[in-house]
């Protein structure tokens, strides 16, 4: 379990890490009630007599009928209030349930329900705003044993069985119990997360995710990080920078499962490895029908001869590792297997990952420098390059020296608008405009994961609607950027922005910028007030989300240049758009009209799209 969450007398505790001042600064109290979790609740087999094996916890006998919501688990009522799951979860409910655990056989009844915090409310201690929920029972540790993890996976298949979403959440996000699964709710676990150190939040939550992956593919991807972690003892995307290790996704670097643990199922390994390579997997018969009874084996919780039954462990740093089982690098958990099979088997999976790893090195070192890179003399001419490759860049980079404070805030968001992540990074400084540049990192990583994974691209809100207009236009393509950005200087002036300004390199080397008279002083700052839309869609049937924005930006010089170095944002008005609809209204708008106005009729509509005028100055960069 994380460390920003306890449980006490069936209560968990989800620390936002945020002082109650902090916190009222934030959105995430309007989503106590509507962010949902899901609670997975579970029954053991009937015994051979038709009675639960755990008579005294749930009473009287299954009788196969539908589930009454008025009921709850463990009142001493029948077990006909509860539903049977499908029946490729589970073998014949005439056998018992093995001895050593309560879910040694698949178990046959579950229950699926919304699940929210209840309430909010300040730690004594820490002053931090705490996130209240009840839960069915107040296991001290739930993620301790493999069945456990089994019941997180019988969770999440039977779910995408039955078409009920899985919150998006890592496994520091689940909670497992005797008889339950409970999937934190997503947008509050992640926000919580945030207050996390970097690594502790990707291993908490990041290493189970990938962000170019929605809906039912994403949950293929998270069940098969946990199904790796659990049987090899490590993960299989283990890089705690998240650009780094989505990019290890992308290019399916990482030791397949039939490589990393011994004597491995087949089967199962063939359908974890296929999820953990999303840019090659389909809706296969693997994913859909997933071999829990292999599973259940492997981890050795059908009382058999499968792997001993591990416990998961939590190390500081919030990483499950399991105890035992197999793994390429050890052999010590040989059991009886022959010392030379086990030593082909050690041989064979490095020599597989050295080739792999090889082959993606040379890839990401071709893609980087291919317009240096002669075919015949790649070794040598990366080598002589290589630093004036460097020098060249450094170069090449943007610069606000010669810039005006407000030119510089107009760059910072002009870096926004195209995704540009190194223009932002030379246009501020400081731990607030650094998370900006972190959360426009992650969607440049998101959507360039997704025209890797499916082909769809993603265009500034400009050129999406030249794209969309486009008579020969077909697809789904996706929208990233602002819109009708505004900026007010201190005194209330509004002052004149362009989201594609001239950009300024070093090699130019620009003067000093004279502002109000004179060079400005070293710590000088001036304050702005900017508005814009902020687009992005989302989601496998495309969603545009809009968010109306007001930040309050500080400027400050440093050195010899403006800088951005503060930003408080204030997310007016939040609102979706399913796409389809937008596009077709701006089709027949079109049709309708000659006189180019096709955007002014829309506006009323859809006030975020772009003005005339900015969808025309694209039109003719498109041209070029």
């Amino acid at each position: 379990m994380s460390t920003f969450i306890s449980i006490s007398s069936n209560e968990l505790r989800m620390d936002s890490g945020l002082t109650e001042s902090a916190f009222g600064k934030t959105n995430l109290a309007q989503f106590l009630t509507t962010d949902k979790g899901l609670l997975v609740k579970f029954r053991p087999k009937v015994s051979q007599h038709g009675e639960c094996d755990d008579a005294d916890k749930y009473g009287g006998k299954h009788s196969g009928g539908e589930f009454d919501d008025n009921a709850k688990f463990g009142d001493n009522g029948k077990c006909g209030d509860c539903y049977r799951t499908n029946k490729a979860l589970g073998t014949s409910s005439a056998e018992p349930a093995a001895a050593s655990g309560l879910f040694q056989e698949s178990p046959e009844f579950v229950k699926f329900s919304p699940w929210t915090f209840s309430h909010i409310e300040a730690d004594k201690d820490s002053g931090h705003a705490i996130f209240c929920g009840q839960i069915p029972s107040s296991n001290e540790d739930p993620l301790r044993k493999n069945h456990n993890i089994f019941l997180i996976i019988v969770a999440m298949t039977e779910a995408l069985k039955r078409s009920i979403d899985v919150p998006a959440v890592g496994l520091g996000g689940i909670l497992a119990g005797n008889d339950y699964v409970l999937f934190l709710p997503e947008i509050i676990f992640e926000n919580c997360t945030n207050a996390l150190s970097k690594e502790e939040k990707a291993l908490t939550d990041g290493v189970y995710k990938f962000k170019g992956l929605l809906g039912a593919k994403a949950v293929y991807f998270t069940r098969a990080v946990i199904v790796y972690e659990a049987l090899a003892k490590k993960l299989p995307f283990a890089r705690t920078e998240e650009e780094k290790r989505q990019k290890d996704i992308i290019d399916g670097l990482f030791l397949p499962l039939k490589y990393a643990v011994f004597n491995i199922d087949k089967t199962l390994a063939a359908a974890v490895d296929e999820a953990l390579s999303p840019n090659k997997v389909k809706n296969t018969e693997f994913q859909e029908n997933f071999p829990i009874e292999i599973l259940k084996k492997e981890l050795g919780t059908d009382g058999g001869h499968g792997k001993p039954d591990g416990k998961i462990t939590e190390s500081a740093n919030g990483n499950c590792k399991q105890e035992t089982g197999s793994s390429v690098f050890s052999l010590d958990d040989a059991g009886n297997a022959e010392s030379t099979e086990l030593k082909e088997f050690e041989r064979d999976g490095k020599l597989f990952f050295e080739k792999l790893n090889k082959k993606i090195k040379f890839k990401r070192a071709v893609h980087k420098n291919k317009g240096l890179i002669a075919a015949t003399a790649i070794a040598l001419i990366v080598t002589a390059f290589a630093s004036a490759d460097y020098a060249k860049r450094l170069n090449d980079l943007p610069t606000t020296k010669g810039l005006t404070a407000a030119e510089t805030v107009n760059q910072f968001y002009a870096g926004i608008h195209s995704l540009d992540s190194e223009l932002i990074k030379q246009s501020c400084k400081g731990s607030e405009p650094t998370a900006v540049l972190n959360s426009v990192s992650t969607i440049y990583v998101t959507v360039k994961a997704r025209s890797a994974y499916d082909g769809g691209d993603t265009y500034t809100p400009e050129r999406w609607v030249n794209i969309v207009l486009n008579p020969k236009h077909k697809g789904t393509d996706w929208m990233y950027g602002l819109s009708h950005l505004v900026m007010h200087n201190s005194n209330g002036d509004t002052l004149p922005t362009d989201l594609y300004p001239k950009i300024i390199k070093r090699n130019e080397k620009p003067g000093p910028v004279k502002e109000d008279g004179g060079i400005p002083q070293e710590g000088a700052q001036k304050n702005f007030l900017v508005s814009y839309y902020k687009i992005l869609t989302s989601g496998e049937n495309p969603v545009i989300n809009v968010d109306k924005i007001e930040d309050l930006v500080q400027c400050s010089f440093i050195k010899d240049r403006w800088l951005v170095t503060g930003i408080r944002t204030e997310i007016l008005e939040s609102s979706e758009f399913e796409t389809a609809p937008v596009i077709e209204d701006l089709k027949n708008s079109l049709s309708k009209t000659d006189d180019g106005s096709v955007i002014a009729d829309e506006q009323k509509t859809y006030p975020w799209l772009p003005d005339e005028k900015t969808v025309y100055a694209e039109k003719e960069r498109m041209k070029g």
